[in-house]
């Protein structure tokens, strides 16, 4: 599956509360992500937190489930 095909099945709520502080599950290129660069830009602090997420692969929680077995 295409990286298109798969943000566009990718539901993303941006209307609850964001904390720019905190790392980020959200895809790379999410409206989900580009609001919490956003919100990063307004309060002045870094763009990019070192443990956003940075790869367009399956979630923890999912990744964690394979290797589980």
């Amino acid at each position: 599956m295409n990286l298109r095909k798969r943000a566009k099945f990718q539901s993303v709520d941006v209307t609850r509360p964001i904390d720019p502080k905190k790392p980020t599950e959200s895809y790379p290129g999410s409206p989900e992500k580009i609001e919490v660069l956003r919100e990063r830009n307004a309060i002045g602090l870094p763009l990019w937190h070192p443990l956003d997420r940075n790869d367009h692969g399956p979630h923890k929680e999912t990744r964690n489930r394979e290797f589980a077995a």
